[in-house]
């Protein structure tokens, strides 16, 4: 009915899966590190395949450095018991074994993990592995948010920076969803942006918001724009002035 119903992220996952239905190829949780250009024009792509650390605990590969002595004692025993007993059903599922354990070993991780950092704005600093990937495209869309002049910057586009800005919404209860019919916008502000807006959600809440500051603020003697502390570590108890 109008854009105040509609999740942006429900919105964006649609968009991603419609696309997969008509044959695009989706990758996930790739952090960009750097864009050249091929003798023949193509676009190369150096990307981390990024997990947390949470998520890649080392300790899930724990058994990595027994498996090769493993396997040898497993060759051993298994012609030990081929030239003694014969075919036996016992021998063809060590024979089973060892051949699964050879293909680990020769197959996995062929891409060391290394250590990486994903960075979604700025200020906000994540940990993790990744696997280095390259990825070749004859186009570039720039979608990256927060981070696109870091990938404009990778094609030669210094021509803007990003300074974005933080911003709460409030959420009120149902009851309140019959006080307004429609979306209201107010006049919008040089500097506060759009300003905040009212409007009622699918389930009959009534939401107010976005605010907005700016987040970065420009360091006078180096030029260069720096997280502004008093943005950062904002009580919570002020949000409510802005709305």
């Amino acid at each position: 009915p109008d854009a105040g119903n509609i999740t942006p992220y429900e919105y964006a996952i649609a968009l991603a899966e419609n696309a997969v239905d008509n044959g695009v190829e989706l990758r996930l949780r790739r952090v960009v590190k750097g864009i050249a250009k091929d003798d023949d024009g193509l676009f190369k792509i150096s990307a981390d395949y990024w997990e947390s650390s949470a998520a890649m605990h080392p300790s899930s590969k724990w058994w990595r450095p027994f498996l090769a002595p493993a396997l040898v004692v497993m060759l051993i025993l298994n012609g030990v018991y081929f030239f003694t007993y014969g075919q036996t059903v016992l021998g063809t599922t060590l024979n089973m074994v060892t051949t699964i354990g050879i293909s680990i070993l020769f197959t996995s991780d062929k891409q060391e993990l290394h250590p990486s950092e994903f960075e979604p704005s700025k200020g906000t600093n994540m940990t993790g592995v990744a696997v280095k990937e390259t990825i070749r495209a004859r186009y570039i869309v720039n979608a990256a948010g927060c981070q696109s002049d870091e990938i404009a910057k990778m094609v030669g586009d210094d021509s803007f920076i990003i300074k974005p800005r933080m911003g709460e919404y409030i959420l009120l209860h149902k009851d309140e969803g019959h006080k307004t019919r429609h979306i209201l916008f107010p006049a919008p502000h040089p500097f506060l942006g759009k300003g905040v807006l009212v409007q009622k959600t699918l389930w009959g809440n009534l939401i107010l918001g976005p605010t907005a500051r700016d987040t970065l603020k420009k360091n006078e003697s180096t030029g260069e724009y720096e997280i502004d502390p008093k943005v950062r570590d904002e009580p919570r108890d002020n949000i409510l002035s802005f709305i």
